[in-house]
Parts: C-alpha cells; sequence; structure tokens
C-alpha cells in the first residue's frame, strides 16, 4: 500500500512476504531539498549521514565511522567472539576488562608499551625496551630508578629516605647499614646513642695522613701521626704522647 493520512506518506507492506527494494544502481534517500539521508550502494557500501555529512559507512573490512561512538551509563562495548574485552562505564567509574591471557599496548609499527599478564607481572617499556616488571617477591627495574623528590623505603621497624633537599641519606632510628654476609659490621642509632658494631675479625679505621678523634665541638681527643706520635688529649689539651723512646706527659 502506498498513500498519504492528509499529514504523512506511507509505503505499507500489509499481506504475507517480505518488501523488497531492489536497483542494479545506488539506491538514495534524500530529504526534500536533495540533502543526503542515506545510500545503498550494489555490491558496495551502505553510507547514513546526519544533516548531510556522512557518519557510518560500511567497508569490505568492516565499518568507518566520522565522529564519536557514545554509550550510556552500564552499556558495554564487547570485542572478541566470547566478548574477551568488556569496555564500559557504570555513572561512577570506568572499567576495561580483559578474558585473555595478555594484554598489549603497542604502537602501530608493533612496539610495545605496557603487558599484562594474568596471574603474572606487569611490565612497562622504554622505546620496546622492557624497563620495569613486577614479580611474585616485588619489582624489577632494568637501568637506573630515579626520584625527582624523596625516596622513602619502609623496613619493619626502620625506614630508609633520600632526603632530595638534604641531599642525605637518612637511617631512621634502628635503621642499620650493614655490611658483609652475615651483617658482620653494623652501624646505626638506636634512639639514644650511635652505634659501630663489628662482629667479625677486627675493626681497622686507616688513613693515609693523621687520624682525628674530635667532639662535635671540635675538640681534639685523640691525634694519631704516621710514623709518629699518639696523641692523648684532656678538654682540648694535650695530656700523653708517645715518643720513639716512650711516652711524654
Amino acid at each position: 500500500q502506498i498513500y498519504h493520512d492528509g499529514s504523512n506518506s506511507y509505503i505499507k507492506e500489509v499481506g504475507t512476504g517480505n518488501l523488497n527494494i531492489q536497483s542494479d544502481n545506488t539506491v538514495e534517500i534524500e530529504k526534500a531539498n536533495g540533502t543526503d539521508i542515506a545510500r545503498f550502494h550494489p555490491d558496495g557500501a551502505v553510507e547514513l549521514f546526519f544533516n548531510g555529512s556522512k557518519k557510518f559507512e560500511t567497508t569490505s573490512t568492516g565499518v568507518t565511522i566520522d565522529g564519536h561512538i557514545r554509550a550510556g551509563d552500564n552499556d558495554h562495548l564487547f570485542l572478541g567472539d566470547s566478548q574477551d574485552i568488556n569496555i564500559y562505564h557504570d555513572g561512577s567509574d570506568s572499567y576495561f576488562y580483559s578474558g585473555a591471557s595478555t594484554l598489549f599496548f603497542r604502537n602501530a609499527s608493533n612496539e610495545k608499551f605496557a603487558s599484562f599478564i594474568s596471574d603474572g607481572a606487569v611490565e612497562l617499556y622504554n622505546n620496546n625496551s622492557k624497563k620495569f616488571e613486577t614479580t611474585s617477591g616485588g619489582a624489577l627495574v632494568t637501568g637506573d630508578l630515579e626520584a625527582t623528590n624523596d625516596l622513602i623505603l619502609s623496613g619493619a621497624n626502620a625506614n630508609l629516605r633520600w632526603d632530595k633537599s638534604a641531599d642525605a641519606l637518612e637511617f631512621m632510628d634502628n635503621g642499620k647499614a650493614t655490611f658483609g654476609n652475615s651483617d658482620d659490621l653494623q652501624i646505626y642509632h638506636d634512639g639514644n646513642n650511635s652505634i659501630i658494631n663489628n662482629t667479625t675479625g677486627v675493626l681497622l679505621i686507616q688513613s693515609p695522613s693523621e687520624l682525628l678523634l674530635r667532639s662535635n665541638t671540635g675538640e681534639t681527643m685523640f691525634r694519631g701521626v704516621p710514623d709518629g706520635a699518639a696523641e692523648l688529649y684532656y678538654n682540648n689539651s694535650l695530656r700523653l704522647s708517645t715518643t720513639a723512646n716512650g711516652v711524654t706527659l
């Protein structure tokens, strides 16, 4: 049936079968002034328009969209035969789910930016070279690790901090600098006193020139001279000095 009801025009199929529109050439739907609404090309594209501007076109490999794709809250975009990738926004947060074993981020040249491995590592790359990788025990860095501000390493009972503004490596109370396979030498502050603790062999303090032991106010307490005297002081005054023949008081 083709008719006009006084307000609108209709093409209506009310019987059995389909309503087929056939053409060996392009079928166009246009506004009365000639503005394109849709085009249907035999053995070719279907084109959809908005206000005369093409927004959607089918191609031999899929579709081409000119503009945005909009989806409302909780509307999902699924990719893959088994809906392997799921992207959506729930009104508050955005989600990206991957059902694949590994999720890759790469550029058009197939260079890696990042890899996310299910039940495994997160890998970050620079110029296609892996620089950071999480592990079951923590993380692995390939190359230098630079912090532009303070760097804090948290321990069980004490912290270690690189203080950028002070150019200082700071050990908090009871944070120890240890040396040797069995922590044979330990240097630390226990909150009240500073301690140098050697547990293996001899503790040697060596100097190619004079060896001085001073208070934090600059008063000399001990002075050792290579191939010369060893001197002991009291209140910054010399009290005992060794000589080639003995000692001098």
